[in-house]
């Protein structure tokens, strides 16, 4: 039987199909590209089919077993026309936050994904749709309400598929308050204590030279521009996101109340008043959302220069059976040397790759267990790493005794082994078939 590792994360049952009433049923019923479709599927009676109910079964499983990733992230991976199968990753989002997905698809024949994107909500926690990308589109963005944990779901329609590359980032939604500037110039962070730790730092500051200009961070309309004894020159902007965004210790004013203004165009310039003499010319920045009070502005305007890390593992093994190259290589539950080690495989285990990250191959263990490893540490099949004397046994297609058997093997003097596992042998036949046998 497959096996899977499984997050310890309450998300509901895991369903075998989509039978009505089910919590993972409930959670996707806002109509989507992916559920229209899956009714499709039942209306033609294609759930009723080994190969409609596995690619049902394949998109609601795959939300259980999603892997744990930090973005910005790039994954090719190979989905198998044949093999229904999908792909899930999870994540943390912080309001503020825009996340962007991509994906490019290489096939011969071209194929549709569809592409879904659930939050984690309630208690106990389970997964609701929140956002899909549109019927045949491959790209979707998605603005959080609240910090949360999410799971993205990539799922080709049935008897399709092929190579894809995913890439997903985040980036700001808000404009950087400051002229010419970029994270880097941020230097006093939200919630730090002031006056003895008699407050909180309702903001952050941005440190730059006296008089650079200062820009409205999102359209809106100022509300106040004064000067009072803790910003000095300050000035408020309601925006029409929802929020009043504050910009205090400026040199000067350089709008006044009711100015319409749209993100980027100036509102005064750096300086340091108010209670802020005697410090480096710098902006306080607040954002307060009415029931809220101040949220961290810094996910709302960081601009950082991370992009998803290349892939380098090599990409022409999609698809195709390789082994590890010496033992005790480890297989992971994510792509990164801190995630959980799920199991130690000896030399010469035979893995089949669905994708690569950066340097490390996403892998299937024939009995379906997946995971990842190091790319460096595995190598080809093509050639032996020695052979073995056989008497009268099965070719098999999977390592396990209830596997169906290709072909009934006379017995041989050497049949070479390409790789192993547990107690089976991965063999070369002399007319060139490639099977598993039991000694």
């Amino acid at each position: 039987m497959r096996s899977r590792w499984i997050f310890t994360l309450a998300v509901g049952a895991v369903l075998s199909g989509c039978a009505p009433g089910s919590p993972l049923r409930e959670a996707v019923r806002p109509s989507s590209p992916y559920e229209r479709y899956a009714e499709s599927l039942r209306d033609a009676g294609l759930d009723e089919t080994a190969l409609g109910r596995d690619w049902l079964a394949a998109g609601d499983g795959v939300l259980t077993t999603a892997t744990p990733v930090d973005l910005p992230l790039r994954e090719t991976g190979y989905l198998s026309p044949d093999d229904p199968a999908a792909r899930a990753w999870r994540f943390s989002l912080a309001q503020g936050r825009r996340l962007v997905i991509d994906v490019e698809t290489i096939a011969a024949d071209p194929f549709r994904v569809y592409l879904d994107l659930f939050e984690l909500r309630g208690d106990p926690p389970e997964l609701q749709l929140v956002a899909s990308a549109d019927e045949g589109a491959v790209h979707l963005a998605f603005e959080p309400e609240r910090n949360g944990t999410f799971v993205l779901r990539l799922q080709p329609e049935l008897l399709r598929g092929g190579r894809f590359t995913i890439t997903q980032n985040t980036t700001a939604t808000l404009t950087f308050p400051i002229e010419g500037r970029e994270g880097g110039s941020i230097a006093s962070s939200f919630g730090d204590p002031r006056d003895a730790g008699g407050r909180e730092h309702q903001g952050i500051d941005i440190f730059a030279p006296r008089g650079t200009r200062v820009v409205a961070a999102a359209e809106g309309w100022v509300s106040s521009a004064s000067t009072n004894n803790l910003g000095g020159n300050v000035v408020w902007i309601r925006t029409s996101r929802g929020q009043s965004h504050y910009y205090a210790h400026l040199d000067e004013h350089l709008v006044g109340p009711g100015t319409h203004l749209r993100a980027g165009e100036p509102i005064g310039t750096v300086g340091n008043t108010g209670n802020a003499r005697g410090t480096a010319p710098h902006l306080h920045f607040g954002i307060y959302r009415r029931g809220s009070g101040a949220i961290d502005p810094f996910p709302f305007v960081f601009t950082g220069t991370a992009r998803p890390a290349p892939v380098t593992a090599d990409t022409d093994a999609l698809g195709s059976w390789r082994r590890v190259s010496r033992g005790n290589v480890r297989l992971r539950a994510a792509p990164a040397l801190t995630a959980p080690i799920m199991r130690d495989l000896p030399q010469h285990t035979v893995v089949h790759i669905d994708g690569a990250v950066r340097d490390w191959y996403r892998v299937q263990l024939p009995d379906g267990t997946p995971g990842f490893v190091s790319g460096r540490l595995t190598e080809s099949t093509g050639q032996p790493v020695r052979t073995v004397r056989a008497g009268a046994v099965q070719l098999l297609d999977r390592p396990m005794v209830t596997a169906a058997p290709i072909a009934d093997l006379e017995a041989q003097p050497r049949l070479p082994v390409l790789g192993r596992f547990d107690d089976f042998l991965f063999v070369r036949t002399p007319d060139g078939r490639e099977g598993w046998i039991q000694l």
